[in-house]
């Protein structure tokens, strides 16, 4: 089962990995973190939900874990995606060991058949993401509350509640586990005031990064939800992984033994797999433009850099609706060939611009392109069959 799970999401990764706005932009700031010796309390703005240019933050967990895989890997994002395959392997196979005891070995082996082959797990796992790992989080934390409820030994208890508040910091999704969770206690009769108390402190010290911006700036965060949820005309969109990485493992414990007959759950989970394939069929890589991969990215950093760095440049594409080029701007820096900043086009000599073959840069009224008018075009490369890498020189 490990060999089908690894084998479904390695082959071809060269070109299926998502690395495009998001993760470009987190790695940045990861480094940062890192190269600064500042340890922030914040992780990325949940981009999502924004108004009135406010927004609010998760907490800063998310970006720990990419400072300490940056600094093993090398900063090398698919090295870094490749071991948080590896990561979340090591966590179902401990969780479906587990699953093995309180069912049997076919249920377990079926249900670990299940989430290695369904299409959503495996493409997401291509990518690294904040909410991702809110699945390895909700394993330790089934265990533990089943640990609590078999011996009834706090430390459980505790454990499992500084891992709720520290999941709290990567996705604020995690509110969703307090109904499973507060019925599991309720039903074993072990919700008392002690217990609520412990579980008030280990969540605030899991997510002890947030709790300690929010408190030294007045709690900007709730604030700012509240500001937003009261003023913002916008539809809050529900997205898949809102529900899929929060609830997943606790839907799995709480039906499997439920489900005597194997073939019965066979039929079920095959279903529930074809059902995903059918609505959730992306682009691969997913998240990327049409005919824009990790590769092409990678050409792109090797054609800027081919003569040396040069001064006193930046970069932009138009191949999406964000025009900042995060992912090629973190390649460049990881290689210490440092853009100018997002917000200083306007002291910009040369531009590198990105653009799908149907936008001429002459014509392109995005600001990146005419903050730097007038200018001149010195070099023109086909990247792909689609996009274009052109240089355009301040005159």
């Amino acid at each position: 089962m490990s060999l089908i799970y690894l084998t479904l999401r390695l082959i071809g990764i060269n070109y299926k990995i998502t690395y495009h706005l998001d993760q470009g932009l987190h790695l940045l700031e990861a480094r940062q973190m890192v190269e600064t010796k500042k340890i922030g309390l914040l992780g990325p703005m949940i981009s999502s939900n924004t108004y009135d240019g406010r927004g609010f933050f998760i907490g800063g967990q998310y970006y720990y874990v990419l400072a300490v895989l940056g600094m093993v890997f090398n900063w090398n994002p698919l090295f870094i995606t490749i071991s948080l395959i590896f990561f979340e392997l090591f966590f179902l196979i401990i969780y479906i060991n587990w699953l093995r005891k309180r069912t049997n070995i076919v249920t377990s082996l079926l249900l670990f058949l299940f989430l290695a082959t369904n299409n959503f797990l495996i493409v997401h796992s291509r990518f690294f993401w904040n909410p991702h790992f809110l699945l390895p989080l909700s394993i330790v934390v089934t265990i533990t509350i089943d640990k609590y409820i078999s011996s009834r030994k706090n430390v459980y208890l505790a454990l499992s509640a500084f891992i709720c508040g520290l999941a709290f910091g990567f996705h604020y999704s995690v509110v969703l586990w307090i109904i499973p969770l507060l019925a599991y206690l309720i039903h074993y009769k072990l919700l008392n005031l002690k217990a609520l108390l412990t579980v008030l402190l280990f969540l605030i010290i899991g997510n002890l990064p947030i709790v300690i911006f929010e408190l030294k700036h007045n709690f900007y965060n709730i604030r700012t939800i509240l500001f937003i949820f009261r003023n913002s005309t916008e539809t809050f969109k529900i997205q898949p992984h809102y529900f899929v990485y929060p609830l997943l493992i606790f839907c799995i414990t709480y039906l499997s033994p439920k489900i005597k007959k194997s073939t019965k759950l066979f039929i079920v989970l095959a279903c529930l797999n074809i059902f995903t394939l059918i609505i959730f069929s992306p682009s691969i890589p997913y998240g990327h433009p049409d005919n824009w991969d990790y590769q092409d990215i990678k050409k792109t950093v090797n054609l800027i850099t081919k003569n040396g760095c040069p001064n006193n440049f930046n970069i932009a594409s138009t191949v999406s609706g964000d025009t900042r080029a995060y992912d090629i701007r973190f390649l460049l820096t990881r290689l210490n060939c440092l853009p100018l900043d997002v917000d200083k086009y306007p002291q910009t000599d040369t531009l590198f611009l990105v653009a799908p073959k149907e936008r001429q840069p002459q014509t392109d009224t995005v600001w990146e392109i005419t903050s730097i008018k007038p200018f001149i075009q010195t070099d023109k490369v086909n990247i792909n069959k689609d996009t274009y890498l052109y240089r355009l020189d301040r005159i």
